[in-house]
């Protein structure tokens, strides 16, 4: 009888045991989230800043008068200094965007198109 009495509940080793599994889970998902959600915001980023580029480059095609042998500039998007630089290679444009992402890596994407005849 006074063995059936102790039996009801967990005991401290079972508590220990569901604590250091919580614990383990959520020391793995919390950094995996926090990562997750740097990674989403550098593509956004970097998807703005593709469709600017392409853009611009639309507004380099479409002029008749050759461009300098390079044009720069820079521009302020979502925070992030974007230099922007043009050139040109017979009949084609090369158009590339330099740019520090939010885990300050210096990121490039380039786009090419080509001039009107």
């Amino acid at each position: 009888m006074l063995n059936e009495h102790f039996q009801k509940g967990f005991t401290l080793y079972e508590v220990a045991a569901a604590a250091a599994i919580l614990f383990t889970a959520i020391s793995i998902v919390f950094p995996t989230v926090s990562l997750m959600a740097k990674e989403r915001q550098a593509l956004q980023q970097k998807i703005l800043i593709a469709s600017r580029l392409h853009d611009e480059l639309e507004l380099h095609t479409g002029k008749t008068k050759t461009l300098p042998e390079s044009e720069k500039y820079t521009l302020k998007l979502n925070e992030a200094l974007v230099e922007f630089t043009f050139s040109e290679d017979n009949s084609t444009i090369k158009g590339c965007a330099i740019w520090n992402n939010g885990k300050n890596k210096q990121e490039t994407f380039c786009l090419y198109g080509y001039l009107p005849e």
